[in-house]
């Protein structure tokens, strides 16, 4: 789960720019990091993660942390710690935006989606009614192998090594 964020840190971290040079430099990785040719994929109990892992995770970051209330507009941390103060709705808090909004951002997220939290999220949007939160299931996004080179099982890494080196 995600810590509360304040306002002078998501004033910070939740520009506009900040995220457009996240998908700029993703791109670039995946122009750089071509899969038939050469990758650095990240390995965690015998499952690969693509060499854009590391800025995959950081998009997902931005895109909940920044996530803003539909209601009131408030980043969801600052409107949550408002909420622990003081709240006059008689909507029960699981079923706000502010919950269920970063929720769906997460699971629509192919880095991000876990098929038990899906089934808890609809299970969720069920009980409050919620309407506007379904999501596409997105595409797998790390693969299994047996055959990762590497000394041992519980590598954080794996190269797989350049088959054709540009000359320069």
């Amino acid at each position: 789960m995600y810590d509360i964020l304040d306002s002078e840190t998501l004033s910070k971290v939740c520009h506009e720019r900040y995220y457009t040079s996240l998908k700029e430099f993703r791109a670039k990785v995946v122009s750089a990091c071509n899969t038939e040719m050469d990758a650095v994929a990240f390995k965690r109990k015998n499952t690969i993660f693509p060499p854009t892992y590391m800025v995959d995770l950081l998009l997902l970051s931005y895109e909940v942390y920044c996530y803003q209330d539909l209601d009131t507009g408030k980043f969801c941390d600052l409107q949550l710690a408002e909420w622990r103060n003081h709240r006059e709705s008689d909507k029960p808090l699981r079923c706000e935006d502010c919950l269920l909004g970063p929720q769906r951002v997460q699971l629509q997220a192919p880095i991000g989606y876990d098929q038990d939290d899906a089934d808890k999220f609809h299970d969720l949007t069920s009980s409050c009614s919620a309407t506007g939160y379904e999501y596409a299931t997105p595409t797998q996004y790390a693969t299994g192998s047996t055959d990762c080179s590497g000394p041992g099982d519980h590598d954080d890494y794996v190269v797989v090594p350049r088959l054709h080196l540009p000359l320069e």
